[in-house]
């Protein structure tokens, strides 16, 4: 019972985190990691949802006993290896984006430096923001990657 209340806690807290995208500075290198950033950064967000629908009970020994869906209703371990490994196939892709992403960093830092004043402040902010999106979309990926794995592997065993 614990542990239910300390993920609906976790989840109310990262509901309440979530991260508004900067306006745009007007500086075309800035801009684009901004909108960039934050693409990747709400598709991260999107497959934590994705992956919240596929829940697999276990018994007190772990050991996988079914499938649900994000309604409670039960999932066919072949369905829902086809739902993770499609899954898969987004965080892996996501995971291509985000190296992507992290190559336009440098091209705005380096942007900011010529900025007029007027702009200097209004795209420091966004870099921040921007920054932070990335970072979250970094980490979250592998956490993603990691926990469909264990889901994948854990379904595979109900079809044995």
């Amino acid at each position: 019972m614990a542990t239910v209340m300390l993920f609906v806690a976790q989840q109310a807290a990262t509901a309440q985190e979530k991260m508004e995208r900067p306006a745009k500075v007007g500086v075309q290198a800035i801009d684009d990691f901004n909108t960039k950033s934050f693409d990747t950064y709400d598709e991260s967000l999107k497959i934590s949802d994705a992956i919240k629908l596929i829940d697999v009970k276990t018994d007190a020994d772990g050991k996988p006993v079914s499938v649900t869906n994000g309604k409670g209703e039960a999932l066919s371990a072949t369905d829902a290896l086809a739902q993770l490994k499609e899954l898969q196939v987004r965080i892996k892709a996501q995971s291509e984006n985000v190296e992507k992403v992290k190559a336009l960093q440098q091209p705005a830092t380096d942007a900011l430096k010529s900025c007029s004043m007027m702009q200097k402040a209004k795209a420091s902010s966004a870099l921040s923001k921007d920054g932070k999106a990335l970072t979250y979309s970094a980490d979250e990926t592998k956490k993603q990657m990691e926990s469909v794995a264990k889901q994948i592997e854990m379904v595979s065993k109900l079809k044995k």
